[in-house]
Formats: structure tokens, sequence, C-alpha cells
């Protein structure tokens, strides 16, 4: 388990160390040039095998070759090495040992390989297309690629009851991501270690640091691109920021469909900085980021218009906004049709965008020290309209509402708190800028999300509903909550509330652990949870004996059961999806799905027309039944046939780990299952009706 991540990691390291020196500033150090350097590399190594995914071999040429371009220009441009740390002090050693604390906690609590083999859900098509694309080497994903051509990799490299294995390394990278962005702001460094903290024992980050959904990805990516803004607003050579900046919103768009999204704040910012005066120095800057964020989005828009359309448009765009600005873009403006005015007007746009940008003066960066009055009245408007949408979210008890208060209202109340020190001129312009615009994505995103969920109360998986938050709005608080502190604690000192006694290290060292164990006391027992299960655990298990049943992959399969009834303690409304499904996909066994039903239609029960087609169409003369024991009499007692001969070959047997939101009887249940394997013979060929077209060429599982 540690293993894949710790390999991860460190190709992730690997390929980012020329792209961290790409982007270098002369005043980085070796933490900030080794941060870049993971996270950068992190966005690389999830985009590589789905370029290959898309392209094919030449996308992935074309992945060495930019890598290789920007390992070749970092070097032509010689910029001086990491300045070398001050000389270690008790102050720099209590930093680092306090790190190395944070960072095992951490690494512990995100080993869980929960491996969603089942497909019974989100989660499980993501891991079966992985294993499929590991397989044979074509992605069949009709969502989109980032995570199961991510997941594929260690699939292929450790074997398919490894798939999600590496996927802790997604939350450490979301942990530095967001040191480095506080550092990047000027973040006191006790403060940046607290803010890591408590992204670290924050359950709703461990959970979705191990479970394979898009979130998993999406949010340490979403923070790698908010570092290219900060970087961007504060870099002498702003290009390799720009390039890093367009290649993380490509990877956002092709992990769900909501990163274009991110370019509406992005494009009020542009306006702003261009209507207020004090801010009109950085306007060029903005704008720049505006292109290559465009830029980026436009790749991953085609991807979604042209693979993935009814995702991209149906069960993604058409559930964030209303049916009126959804019938608008598609049949009026008909921006997801395909075809060559459509790549034209996407073309067009980064290119004016682009030349806006070239065309705006460039200004010395002679900072001022305050903001101006407009962005103040943006920031009380926003921090307004966050106020009274959450407080009317919670006097309704908005879905969104409850997601809140279940990733800790503490963090809504800081990220409240960084806003309104915004509008109180606390911070110069940039962090001002930065905090706005951070704050914009926070409240679109809960507003969108909030709408979402609005029939959406509760789901047998645990924390379901709440991943939906966790993409943008949960590192968004988590970075406003930095910002926060970092203000409370200049505030406080420069009104001479800490004394020099406080601010001694092991005064400082306490206050924080304390504060750190007061957190983890309040998340304690979905801690616990966390920590003592894996959801679905056994499911390989399980999964590989029924898999072991079959003698070969050409004899066809049929997954059925001795009830139509939902098996009790079960969540989903049959297993045939379950397990069926995994064999046919992740391991390429023949299995056929009965009458075309659809997903979600419960187990059947097998009938002996049904056996007798389908030996009639099996080129191996035999066929085998997977029966779930169910209610209702098993298919040897049931069917009594001369023509056929039944013989049951296996009992298989397994036990799956289940947690529920919220936790039934508080705790994680278990779920037995028993399924036996029949092999299914004619007594003679001459007994089997003729081999319909449409039996032979049924839809596989």
């Amino acid at each position: 388990m540690l293993l894949p991540i710790a390999l991860t990691a460190l190709v992730s390291l690997l390929l980012g160390l020329p792209i961290a020196l790409f982007t270098r500033r002369s005043s980085d150090g070796w933490p900030s040039f080794l941060a870049d350097g993971l996270v950068f590399g992190f966005v690389a190594f999830a985009l590589s095998p789905t370029l290959f995914a898309w392209i094919g071999v030449t996308g992935l040429v074309l992945f060495a070759a930019a890598w290789l371009a920007v390992a070749v220009l970092a070097i032509v441009r010689r910029p001086a090495w990491p300045v070398r740390p001050e000389n270690p002090n008790r102050r720099s050693w209590a930093l680092l040992v306090f790190a190395a604390v944070i960072a095992v906690i951490a690494v512990l609590f995100r080993l869980h390989n929960v491996n969603f083999l089942p497909w019974v859900g989100d989660m499980g098509a993501y891991v079966n297309w992985a294993n499929e694309f590991a397989r044979t080497g074509v992605l069949s994903a009709t969502w989109p690629p980032l995570l199961s051509s991510f997941l594929a990799v260690p699939a292929a490299v450790f074997g398919t009851s490894e798939t999600t294995a590496s996927l802790g390394v997604a939350g450490l990278v979301l942990i530095v991501a967001l040191c480095r962005i506080l550092g990047l702001l000027g973040a006191n460094r006790w403060i940046v270690l607290l803010s890591a903290g408590l992204a670290a024992l924050s359950v709703h980050a461990i959970w979705y640091s191990t479970f394979p959904s898009s979130e998993a990805l999406d949010a340490p990516m979403f923070l790698a691109w908010l570092i290219t803004v900060v970087g961007a607003l504060r870099a002498r050579n702003v290009i390799p920021w720009l390039a890093m900046n367009a290649a993380a919103m490509l990877a956002l768009g092709l992990t769900r469909g909501t990163g274009p999204f991110l370019l509406v704040p992005l494009v009020l910012l542009a306006v702003v900085v261009l209507v207020v005066p004090a801010w009109r120095w950085q306007a060029k800057r903005v704008w720049q980021l505006l292109a290559s964020g465009l830029a980026g989005s436009v790749l991953a828009f085609w991807y979604g218009i042209t693979r993935i359309q009814q995702y991209y448009v149906d069960m993604q765009f058409r559930s964030l906004v209303p049916a009126g600005i959804a019938d608008f873009f598609e049949y009026k403006l008909r921006a997801f049709t395909p075809n060559f005015l459509t790549a034209t007007v996407l073309v067009l746009s980064v290119v004016i965008v682009a030349l806006v940008a070239w065309r705006i003066k460039a200004v010395e960066e002679d900072v001022p020290a305050k903001t101006g009055k407009l962005p103040s009245i943006l920031g009380w408007i926003l921090s307004g309209l966050l106020f009274f949408g959450i407080t009317g979210a919670a006097i309704v008890n908005a879905g969104g509402w409850q997601i809140l208060e279940r990733i800790g209202l503490e963090f809504t109340i800081l990220g409240l708190a960084a806003i309104v020190f915004a509008s109180l001129r606390r911070f110069d312009t940039r962090q001002t800028a930065f905090v706005l615009l951070v704050g914009a994505i926070a409240a679109m995103f809960t507003g969108l999300q909030t709408y979402r969920l609005s029939d959406h109360s509760a789901h047998a998986f645990f924390l379901y509903w709440d991943r939906y938050f966790v993409s943008e709005v949960l590192p968004c608080l988590f970075v406003l909550t930095g910002i926060s502190l970092n203000a409370l604690f200049i505030l406080a000192k420069s009104r001479g509330w800490l004394r020099p006694a406080i601010l001694s290290i092991p005064a400082v060292v306490a206050v924080v652990a304390v504060v750190l164990a007061g957190f983890a006391f309040t998340e304690r027992h979905d801690l616990k949870l966390e920590a003592t299960d894996s959801y679905l655990d056994g499911a390989q298990q399980f999964q590989a004996k029924l898999d072991a049943s079959i003698p070969n992959k050409k004899v066809p399969v049929l997954w059925t059961s001795t009830s139509t009834s939902v098996l009790p303690g079960f969540f989903f409304p049959n297993t045939w999806m379950a397990f069926a499904r995994p064999m046919q996909v992740s391991y390429g066994y023949n299995v056929k799905r009965i009458d075309n039903r659809n997903n979600i239609d419960r187990d059947e029960v097998v009938g002996y027309t049904v056996l007798e087609q389908e030996l009639a169409c099996s080129s191996t003369g035999s066929i085998l039944v997977f029966e779930l024991q169910n209610t209702g009499k098993n298919l040897g007692s049931r069917i009594v046939d001369p023509n056929l001969t039944i013989t049951r070959l296996a009992s298989d047997r397994g036990r799956l780990s289940l947690l529920s939101e919220p936790p039934t009887n508080g705790g994680w249940q278990y779920l037995s299952l028993t399924v036996d394997v029949w092999k299914v013979t004619a007594t003679s060929s001459g007994t089997l009706p003729t081999c319909s077209p449409a039996a032979a060429n049924a839809h596989p599982s």
C-alpha cells in the first residue's frame, strides 16, 4: 500500500522538478522548489496517460516533447539554484519536526486502499474503466478521463488489486499545495503548518484522498491552478506560470465538467482590474491568466463535446444551471456542437483575450498599499451574499448547509472572516484580489452545488453527496482559513496582544498542538471510522473467487439470483451490476446481459428458455450461471428439464464492509454474500432452438 504511494510521489517529483526550475523565483528556497516539483509533477503525471487515451502514442510524444522543452528552457535560463536555508536554529528545527509529524499523520490516514471494484456508482465505473484501460490499452470511459487514466497506471504496474492504492498521493499533494499557496502569500510559517495540520485531519480531505471519485483528483488540481494564479501575479517572468496555469486548467476540465466554470470569477476579476484605478497595475497579469485559463478550458471543452457529450452537457452543465440558460447555450448558440464553426469560435476567443492581454500596457510593479474603495465594496457584497446565502440554507436545512456542517463550520466562519479582512483593506492589492477571487469561487460553487443537491438528502454511501463540495469549496475554505488565521495573528501581534513569552518556540508548539488536538477531538468519531476499516473491503477477494470459477474467457456467463428481491442489507437494487459487470469490463470474461436490462433493474431469476437460447449460441457447448442465494429455490431445484444437465461447480462466499450516511448503528456494517456457480449443458444439440442474431450479439454486462 505504501509502495504505490511512494513511487507515484517520486515519479511526480521527478517529472515536476524541471517545471519547478522553470517557474522558480530567485527568492524561492528548497522547500518551495520541492513543493512546486511535487504539485506540478502530479499534474503532469495525471495528464500523460490521459493524453495517450485521447490521441494515442501521439499524445505521449507531445507530452514528452513538451516536458523536454521545459527542461531545456529551464537549463538555458540558468537560474540560481534555490537559496540555501539559514543555518539551522531552534525555530527551524522545531518547524521541521512539526512538519514531519503532520506529514506522518497525513500519510497514515491516507493508506487505505478503497478498491471500489463493484460497479454500484461512479466510483465503480472509474475503477473498472481503469482496469479495462490497463488490460486493453483502450479507455472506454464515458465520463472525463483523468481519474480512470490515472488509476490505470497502478492497475497496470501492480495489478487490479492495487488500482486505487496510489490515490493517497492526491491527499498529500493537496496539503503541499495548500502550504505553497499560503507561503506565496507570505503567511507565517507556523500558520502554514497549522493550516496543513487542519487539512491533514479533515475527514473529508482524508476520505476523498482514498475514495476513487473525481473529487479526489479535482481538489489538488484546483489548488495547483490557484498556485499558478498567485505565482503569475507575483513573478517577474510570467510565461512559465501561464503555461502551468493552462495545464492545470486542462487537467481540471478532464477531471470533471465544472472546470470551465472557474473562468466566470476570473472574468469578473479581469473587469474589476480595468475599472479600479488602484488595481489597474495588475490588469495585464490578470488578462494573461484569463487567456491561459481559457486555452486550457477550450481543450478540455473540446474533449467534452466530442468524446463525452452526454456527460458533459446533460449530467454536468444542465444539472448546474437553470434549464433556460442551458437551452440558450445548447440550442440557440449551439455551443456544444463539435463542428468547424464551434472550433473556430473557441480558438478566436482565446486569440482575442490574448490580444487584449498583449495590448494592455505593462506597469512597473510598485504595489499600492491600499486596495481602494470599490474592491472593499465588492468584498462586503461578496461576504454578505455568502453570509445570507448560508444562513438561508441553514434555515431551510438545505443539502448544502448539511454538508458545510459536516465539513466543519469553523472553516466556513474563518473563510468568511478572510473576505471581511479583505473588505476592511487589511491586505495589499495582490492578496485582496486573490482573496476576492477565491471567495467568489467558493460562493459560486456553494450556490451551484446547493442548487444541484436540492432534491438529495441522504445516500447509502458515507459522505456521498458531500463530494460535490470537495472539489472546489473545501479547498477554497482551507486557503481562506489559512489567510484568516494569518491575518488574525498579524493583528494580534500589531496590537501587542501577544507577549514575547507566547511567541516562544515551546509556547507556539503547544498552541498549534492544542488546536490540532482539539480539531481532531471534534472529528474523532469519523476519524475512527476511517481508520478502522475500508469501504467495500472484501469485494476484491470475492471477485477473485468468482472469476476463478470460470474455466476460460470464451464460455458465456449469466448472472442471476434465486429472487428478484433486493438483497437484504445491500444498498444497490441488484448484484449483477456489482459483480458481473466487473467480470466483463475489468477482466474480459464473456458475460451476457439478459434482455438488455437497465443497470439499476433488479436481479433476474433465469428460466429454461433463456438457458436454452444461450446454449444454442454458445461456442463452447456450455454456459455458466452465477446465482446469488437470496429467497427462493436455487437453479438445480427450480429447473427440471430433460434437455439440460445442470451441475453445481462451486459455492463462493464473501463479506463486504459498508458504511452508510449517517453510519448505521454508529459504525461499519458487514454484508455476507453467497453465489452458486452452475454449469449448464445440453443433453443433445438437436434439442436446442436455433441461435437468433439478437441472442448471439447480446449486450455484455
